[in-house]
């Protein structure tokens, strides 16, 4: 299932907006950031995406491997990634581990990079769990001066399209006039 959202947001006394993609398939989520200005960390913004993951997944059962914990990556700007490390085995090589999704969090405190998080929802919901930790718990933590979200869900060109007779003539290749 994918669901397309745009997100509405004041900074500075600035309207800012970004346009982001959920999908869900078999226990994998994907996030992408789509369009406009990059995600802000914030409460709302980090409720909403694990909400609407909730949604998206129905209460299904899947779970990650047995073993796996978080690494965090700190940048001398500022910024952070937050590294799953997946350790797949339970016998006597349990100590083998591989790195696994991430998410990455600028200096500025946003989502900027085009693929958010690819990787397992359970995955997915600890680390938005550890974001809240760092971002979100601290009164001292500066938003930027961020109000007013709103989070709308939208339909893309595609699906429009798909609805739509074909506007193209197809023996000139010209759209038609309107």
């Amino acid at each position: 299932m994918t669901k397309y959202y745009k997100v509405l947001w004041q900074e500075k006394g600035k309207d800012k907006s970004s346009i982001i993609g959920l999908a869900y398939t078999e226990g994998v989520v994907k996030v992408r950031w789509l369009k406009g200005s990059a995600l802000p960390v914030v409460p709302e913004t980090l409720d909403f995406l694990e909400k609407i993951v909730a949604e998206l997944k129905n209460d299904c059962c899947y779970y990650p491997y047995n073993h796996f914990r978080l690494a965090e990556r700190w940048g001398s700007s500022g910024c952070v990634d937050i590294i799953v490390l997946e350790f797949p085995f339970s016998d006597e090589f349990m100590d083998f581990g591989f790195i696994g999704p991430h998410i990455h969090v600028s200096m500025c405190g946003r989502f900027n990079e085009r693929e958010i998080f690819e990787g397992n929802s359970q995955y997915f919901k600890t680390l938005i769990e550890r974001l809240k930790e760092i971002f979100c718990d601290d009164d001292d933590t500066d938003d930027g001066d961020i109000k007013n979200l709103e989070f709308a869900e939208v339909q893309p060109w595609g699906k429009y399209k798909k609805t739509k007779k074909n506007i193209i003539d197809e023996e000139t290749y010209e759209y038609e006039k309107f």
